[in-house]
């Protein structure tokens, strides 16, 4: 006899609960996860790169190169969607066309699909074929998990489904992380990444994920970097996040050790900079004077930065800092003279470039303060294009990109776009600090204050990363890093969204 839906409904609860309680009660056993080398070949070669535009040509190549090898083609599959998700989302398509019964075709033009419905169906699609295919069962949460509510329940099952036959992966692990840190359950959270270093023990990710859970309580934070670092002393990741948290305690002898060992990991101007910081708030001037001269001569140029920075503050009565500044603004105008003749292109290429990159993906929720501690949501904001800009105001790429965001605001003069700046990140948490750098630059458009959660949720890993999200509530446009033209492409990309209809204005 087949049972009543409402049957049914208590029969498949209750068969979820069952799996996602053994699932606990195993303590989430993990195996000891084995990248594809194509994978850990394309990562190093993305290492070496520092431009957008170098990171999409290795991304194109190791595609072209390893077609059937689906680890490496979802790793790569953010890369494409960000530079032009129309194409990407035809390339897919087209894959799954030439192959419907192909699992890894299917999985990919899933999470690549415009709509939710979209991606059900590809999801419906693998799970008709085998029932217990991984990429299926992890597809199918992954939208439960992103739907609009969220169905926490259906996502977290499934993800434990997926973990169930597959052990040895860590997408399930990540992602039912993730979703139990969107939920506020922290211990939960924090077992799962621990399963997750379990299986990836030389990543760092599993380990920062644990240090976000703790919130400002930074010794916990340290004490797991640290342990982290015993193994891996080299670590990038681990040391920025070990000298921040140092930074953060004020131990700065410790901040100083740290960045000096970021900065020997990894030789580039951010790092230098950052060291030299460490020097000058430790009274070392020597040293901080060799290492900002260095900084600008490889390539971090930002007079305003170097003028602005509370933590060179003890080296301005230095005879030195005059010459510094003029090495300083001599590296500007060379890279300024550099970049006006890259840019050298026509309007209409420039305009076909910014308004390719299209894509429709939902834009995550977020309730964040301004300066008078006033609420702002972007579900308030519906009707209205918003423009957000994660930035902060150490950051030099931001510094250079805060006025011309600036720029477009107050040259814009329409009510239904919205311009935001989401501060992040920053190393000193003083709203005031952050208050000052904005009315000492006289900027206009309004600050709000964010977190790790929400730049998580955008899938923010540097700054100035900035979204254009459209009336209906979904990306239509992502930047990342600095733009030189980016009040010039705001505006086509602004017309064109437009160009679908009037949205009703709703003032914050």
């Amino acid at each position: 006899m087949k049972p009543t839906t409402s049957v049914s409904k208590i029969i498949c609860i209750f068969c979820g609960i069952i799996l996602v309680n053994t699932l606990w009660a195993t303590e989430l056993a993990s195996r000891r996860y084995h990248e594809p080398q194509p994978l850990t070949e394309m990562k190093a070669a993305l290492d070496t790169v520092k431009s957008w535009d170098d990171e999409l040509a290795v991304v194109a190549d190791f595609v072209k190169k390893y077609p059937k090898e689906l680890e490496l083609q979802f790793y790569a599959l953010g890369f494409r969607l960000a530079d032009n998700p129309r194409i990407t989302r035809a390339d897919c398509e087209k894959k799954v066309q030439e192959n419907p019964n192909d699992f890894g075709a299917l999985f990919l033009a899933g999470r690549a699909a415009e709509t939710p419905d979209e991606r059900l169906n590809f999801a419906q699609r693998i799970l008709a074929k085998d029932g217990q295919n991984y990429w299926g069962l992890l597809l199918l949460a992954w939208y439960h998990a992103n739907l609009d509510p969220p169905n926490f329940e259906k996502a977290e099952t499934n993800y434990a489904k997926a973990i169930s036959v597959d052990n040895s992966l860590p997408y399930a692990f990540r992602e039912l992380g993730k979703l139990y840190q969107t939920k506020g359950e922290k211990d939960k959270a924090d077992e799962v990444f621990v399963s997750l270093g379990k299986m990836m023990p030389d990543e760092f990710g599993p380990v920062q994920a644990r240090v976000a859970l703790r919130g400002a309580n930074y010794a916990e934070g340290l004490a797991l970097t640290s342990e982290f670092l015993k193994s891996h002393p080299t670590n990038p990741q681990a040391l920025s996040k070990e000298a921040q948290l140092h930074r953060e305690l004020k131990d700065w002898q410790s901040h100083i050790d740290a960045c000096r060992r970021l900065y020997a990991a990894k030789p580039e101007s951010d790092n230098a900079y950052n060291l030299a910081c460490a020097f000058s708030l430790a009274g070392e001037r020597d040293s901080a004077f060799v290492m900002l001269k260095l900084a600008a001569q490889m390539g971090f140029n930002d007079l305003a930065q170097y003028k602005e920075d509370e933590d060179l503050i003890p080296l301005h009565d230095d005879p030195r800092w005059g010459d510094l500044l003029t090495t300083v603004e001599t590296a500007y105008r060379a890279e300024v003279t550099r970049q006006k003749q890259e840019a050298i292109a026509t309007e209409k290429q420039r305009k076909d470039k910014a308004l390719g990159s299209r894509q429709e993906t939902p834009a995550p929720d977020w309730k964040l303060k301004d300066f008078g501690g006033k609420e702002v949501s972007l579900a308030g904001l519906r009707g209205n294009v918003v423009i957000i800009d994660f930035w902060a105001t150490w950051c030099g790429p931001c510094r250079k990109t805060m006025p011309l965001l600036d720029k477009f605001f107050q040259g814009n003069s329409r009510a239904n776009v919205k311009v935001y700046g989401i501060n992040v990140w920053e190393r000193q948490k003083d709203p005031e600090k952050v208050k000052s750098f904005i009315q000492t630059n006289g900027f206009k458009f309004p600050i709000l204050f964010g977190d790790d959660k929400v730049a998580s949720n955008y899938g923010v890993t540097g700054i100035p990363t900035l979204f254009v999200i459209g009336p209906d509530g979904k990306i239509v446009y992502r930047h990342v890093g600095y733009n030189p033209n980016i009040a010039e492409t705001l505006s086509w990309q602004v017309e064109e969204i437009l160009k679908a209809g009037k949205p009703e204005s709703r003032d914050q």
